[in-house]
């Protein structure tokens, strides 16, 4: 951006504003991280839930740059977050649904929980 007559934006202005952004998106990584450890107790799950997160933010990049009209560009470092919202929510769901339709089916194999427990975890995911 540049300084405009009527008093715009400065460069600096800029810099602070996605210096603050990239900060807060990082902490944000690092309490996701840290709840799904929590929730999961799985180091593995962890990993895969915030590489699934970071995974999407690309995708949808790419979706924004492929349909968009206009360009919001101080505004795209925002949708880190709600980007990062949404997969965390999605990670949740899919371990609760696990845990529940194992806490039901104590017998059953991995194979008859994922069976039963998946299809309706993505169902709502996609709510």
């Amino acid at each position: 951006l540049y300084l405009s007559l009527d008093g715009g934006f400065y460069m600096r202005d800029l810099y602070r504003a996605v210096n603050t952004d990239v900060a807060l998106t990082s902490v944000a990584c690092v309490v996701a991280g840290s709840l799904f450890f929590w929730h999961t107790k799985s180091l593995f799950l962890t990993l895969f839930g915030l590489l699934q997160i970071i995974l999407a933010l690309p995708i949808s990049w790419s979706l924004y740059r492929f349909i968009s009209i206009f360009s919001f560009p101080v505004m795209n470092l925002g949708g880190i977050f709600i980007v990062f919202s949404l997969g965390a929510d999605d990670v949740f769901v899919m371990a609760d649904k696990w845990k529940s339709t194992r806490a039901i089916m104590t017998r059953a194999s991995t194979t008859e929980v994922a069976i039963i427990s998946l299809p309706s975890a993505i169902t709502a995911t996609l709510m």
